[in-house]
């Protein structure tokens, strides 16, 4: 059980629970007709750079297996960012071009961030 637990806890879980944060926050701000429009605008792109950063501070965790751990934590950076822009950014009423743009600047964000984070790793994580 607890060699399962080893590779459940990883960065897979980290952007589930963001996904599904995205999708009870997209319930909450519909049902209260547009509330945290301007709090969508503001901080749908930099939500996903904190959840990699969460993401690469599981090296820090000696528990969990590092053979794979970086390959991991970009693939899941790219299909968890996609699928939390995609459903933050539907929480958003008034749509428009804006939104669009929004997904596009926080995908093209996420790859630099995640290119930053895997040279980072290489100089100062040594494992």
């Amino acid at each position: 059980m607890i060699s399962i637990l080893r590779y459940v806890a990883g960065p897979e879980l980290i952007w589930l629970l963001a996904c599904l944060g995205a999708g009870y926050f997209k319930r909450a701000n519909i049902l209260r007709e547009g509330y945290y429009n301007k709090f969508i605008e503001n901080y749908a792109i930099w939500i996903p750079i904190f959840i990699l950063t969460l993401s690469m501070m599981l090296f820090s965790f000696p528990a969990i297996p590092r053979k794979y751990l970086l390959l991991r934590i970009c693939i899941a950076a790219l299909i968890g960012t996609h699928f939390f822009l995609d459903t933050f950014l539907k929480a958003h009423t008034e749509g428009g071009p804006g939104v669009g743009t929004i997904y596009i600047v926080g995908i093209g964000l996420i790859l630099v961030a995640i290119l930053v984070a895997v040279i980072l790793k290489f100089i100062f994580i040594k494992s």
